[in-house]
């Protein structure tokens, strides 16, 4: 995964477009249903925009990190936990 994966609509309108959602091709389909944001907790629900990122997971039995769980956060979120 080398650049950033996102979901949903583009933000902040289809026609001005953020960096992030500027590229189609990085656009993944939304979460399966039940799906939690890794931020908040709450479920991502159906018309919700946001982005794919991958999370370390502890392999206590290699000595190698794993990046295989990927977890999926709202905009709303992200941009929350990096704003002052």
């Amino acid at each position: 995964m080398g650049t950033m994966q996102w979901f949903g609509e583009p933000w902040p309108s289809a026609e001005l477009r953020a960096p992030v959602c500027e590229d189609d091709a990085e656009r993944v389909p939304p979460p399966p249903p039940g799906e939690e944001c890794a931020l908040c907790g709450n479920p991502i629900e159906a018309g919700s925009q946001g982005v794919v990122i991958p999370h370390i997971t502890a392999d206590r039995t290699s000595p190698w990190i794993s990046w295989t769980e990927i977890r999926y956060n709202h905009i709303d979120c992200l941009i929350s936990n990096v704003l002052p």
